[in-house]
């Protein structure tokens, strides 16, 4: 096993050419070709948990983006429920702020909830 108290990094050049990936996994070739247990098992680890870190950053995004339509279709949702309180309202003569019948009473009042025109 190599003597590590006098070990010395080298300086990692990357040339404006080549290739960030190709660098990266000419770096972990040298390093897994080492055989050097302890750096091989800091690498393994350290990818791993760059990896777990990535699919969370795109789980995030995900589920911000399922999070959004849903306050969308929430919107939509809002909107037709305010046309169903006015029709209510208005075909019994009297509103919810009125006492009047509100959306709960919507399945007396023969409304159809899927009508594509409110």
């Amino acid at each position: 096993m190599p003597d590590l108290k006098d070990y010395q990094p080298k300086e990692i050049f990357v040339p404006d050419q080549m290739d960030p990936f190709a660098a990266a996994v000419s770096s972990l070739k040298e390093i897994f070709d080492s055989r050097d247990p302890i750096l091989v098992s800091a690498i393994q680890s350290n990818l791993r948990a760059f990896q777990i870190a990535v699919q969370r950053e795109k789980k995030i995004d995900q589920q911000s983006q399922e999070i959004e339509t849903l306050k969308e279709k929430c919107d939509q949702f809002e909107e037709k429920l305010t046309a169903i309180e006015r029709k209510v309202a208005e075909s019994s003569g009297a509103g919810p702020q009125n006492g009047g019948p509100t959306v709960k009473d919507a399945g007396n009042a023969n409304i159809n909830m899927d009508d594509s025109s409110i």
